[in-house]
């Protein structure tokens, strides 16, 4: 009995000790992963778009591969294009459990606000209105989101305008796309501002894309030039209305660089992938504990001045000096 006794006490003994190894092992693994603890974080767009490329690459590069330590996972995902699919995108999402959800443009934004539980932080990037989009209650204090307003600097389009036409030129084309958001923002605030310019805008719903271009073609007749705000409608018709615009000898203006890339003259522009890069820095934000509702909604207002120096010299516009030393981008 005396021996089998001691036999007992080793075994017992030998249990304890690979009990607290197990522990202290168990431990180690927890605090290890706790320190490598991987953060999730959601993009979400509607479909692909040369602009939305352009924020996407800055959200990318702002989010960097890893936070304090710790590895961030970016999950892309978008609609195809379309609408309808929107609801289902980002479900599929939210299901994969991000840490924050990114989404971009209008749309996206207030699906997502409708979709997602409420202890899922939201940053919207690239919403021109935000307040008028529900999104935000005030853009110093949103309360529900934040992210980043792409309202286009739209005043210093139209005294761009009015550096580069005759004195003579009081009005101004302006087509726009009424069941978006920003594009009925867009609208009023240059009717708002236009007078200080000595402007009357011309501004015209394009209720469906075959109305466009005998609505193009009436606003171009009938007016001394012709300008398009945050509109992702006027985005894809650009090339046709520059083609037009062109064709009658009447100059383009835009907010935004597909446009001027695709034949504006010229337009004070958003730097989207800025944008993306100041979105990256407010997810940043709430990843490390702040509450998303509490950070105010950051704003792109300078702009950025671009160019398209072939429509320029097929309309034979020359920008004085101190416009030519203010460009930014040559297309």
């Amino acid at each position: 009995m005396a021996k089998g006794g001691v036999a007992m006490k080793h075994v017992t003994w030998a249990l304890k000790m690979a009990i607290v190894l197990a522990s202290l092992s168990l431990v180690g693994c927890g605090h290890a992963t706790k320190h490598t603890q991987l953060l999730k974080v959601a993009i979400t767009y509607i479909g692909p778009h040369e602009l939305i490329s352009q924020i996407v690459a800055g959200f990318r590069s702002g989010m960097g591969t890893e936070l304090d330590g710790k590895p961030v996972e970016i999950i892309e995902r978008h609609a195809n294009g379309d609408e309808t699919q929107i609801s289902s995108m980002l479900n599929g999402v939210i299901s994969m459990r991000p840490d924050v959800l990114a989404t971009i443009t209008t749309p996206v934004s207030q699906q997502a606000l409708k979709n997602a539980p409420a202890a899922l932080p939201i940053v919207f990037i690239g919403v021109t209105d935000p307040c008028g989009a529900g999104l935000a209650k005030t853009l110093e204090r949103p309360e529900f989101t934040t992210g980043v307003s792409d309202v286009p600097p739209l005043e210093r389009t139209l005294a761009l305008i009015r550096q580069l036409v005759p004195p003579g030129a009081k009005r101004i084309g302006f087509p726009y796309s009424p069941n978006e958001e920003p594009a009925v923002y867009s609208s009023r605030q240059v009717e708002a501002l236009a007078a200080k310019y000595g402007f009357v805008i011309d501004a015209r719903a394009v209720t469906s894309t075959d109305q466009l271009p005998s609505l193009a073609r009436a606003l171009i007749r009938g007016n001394d030039a012709i300008m398009v705000g945050a509109d992702n409608g006027m985005f894809e018709a650009a090339p046709m209305l520059a083609k037009m615009a062109l064709d009658a000898h009447k100059p383009f203006f835009a907010a935004d660089s597909s446009s001027v890339k695709a034949g504006a003259v010229a337009g004070v522009t958003v730097d989207y992938t800025q944008v993306g890069i100041e979105g990256a820095h407010l997810v940043q934000r709430v990843l490390r504990g702040e509450r998303e509702g509490d950070i105010p909604v950051a704003s792109m207002r300078d702009g950025q001045l671009e160019i398209n120096s072939r429509s320029l010299k097929i309309l034979g516009i020359k920008l004085p000096p101190t416009l030519a030393a203010q460009v930014k981008h040559t297309y």
